[in-house]
């Protein structure tokens, strides 16, 4: 499968890892796209296209255990010029929509902070530290 430039990605967005009080709100972390390390300064993560995802990307979140979790959106254009990195197609069983987003190390934070949030945590403790303080 073949992406285009304005393909957006979906990330499931831990309340616990991904986010940083800045300013009285907050910011997205670099870990957001620093889950493995695969070598040569480049590091990578799990995300489902949203586009194949289709209506199933919330169910999807949830059967994963991540329903107080946030989602976050990049698209394609971004990993490739601010990432330096890439996106390939690599479905698994009952995710058709999963793919592999790289990214060099170094530019992790800027793509991070390229990366919309759609949907804010809804866990106890990231609403008592963060609720409607965003910066996205």
């Amino acid at each position: 499968m073949e992406f285009k430039r304005d393909d957006r990605f979906l990330r499931d967005l831990n309340p616990d890892l991904h986010f940083k009080r800045v300013d009285g709100g907050y910011r997205l972390t670099s870990a957001v796209f620093r889950d493995r390390r695969i070598g040569g300064g480049f590091y990578a993560c799990s995300v489902d296209s949203e586009r194949l995802a289709g209506d199933q990307a919330v169910a999807r979140r949830e059967a994963r255990g991540h329903g107080g979790w946030g989602v976050g959106r990049v698209s394609l254009g971004a990993v490739r010029e601010i990432g330096e990195g890439d996106v390939s197609h690599n479905p698994e069983l009952g995710n058709d929509a999963h793919c592999t987003l790289t990214v060099r190390g170094a530019r992790a934070r800027a793509l991070a902070l390229a990366c919309e949030v759609t949907i804010e945590p809804t866990s106890e403790g990231w609403v008592a530290e963060f609720a409607g303080e965003g910066d996205s």
